[in-house]
């Protein structure tokens, strides 16, 4: 795992209480580490296809981001866009290994930037 420090515009697992902020570590998941949302392993995540609700291709899973609990968040490289994108794990659907995330071009281009 590679620890990534996350900025205020990533609001993934930040707490706040009054003046004091208290900053999460995120680091990219190991292959082996299991996605329990999905019930699959990183590795075989970042295997599958990824869509829109749709059905139209828009991207590939370029990361699996998360801290020291596990996964919350994937990164998606979108399709067409030097942009890598943080999108959360509740925004997807797993089905027959087909990754489907429910949000428009343009909302996912309104996502945190994610570099690694």
């Amino acid at each position: 795992m590679k620890p990534q420090i996350i900025g205020a515009a990533m609001a993934l697992s930040i707490l706040a209480s009054g003046a004091s902020a208290q900053v999460v570590k995120i680091m990219e998941m190991d292959d082996a580490v299991m996605v329990p949302a999905f019930g699959i392993t990183v590795g075989e995540l970042e295997k599958q296809a990824l869509t829109d609700a749709g059905g139209n291709r828009i991207g590939d899973v370029e990361d699996v981001i998360g801290t020291a609990q596990g996964p919350t968040a994937i990164v998606i490289d979108l399709e067409n866009s030097d942009l890598d994108v943080i999108v959360p794990l509740e925004r997807f659907q797993n089905t027959n290994g087909v990754l489907t995330v429910n949000m428009t071009p343009a909302e996912l281009a309104a996502l945190p930037a994610y570099d690694d």
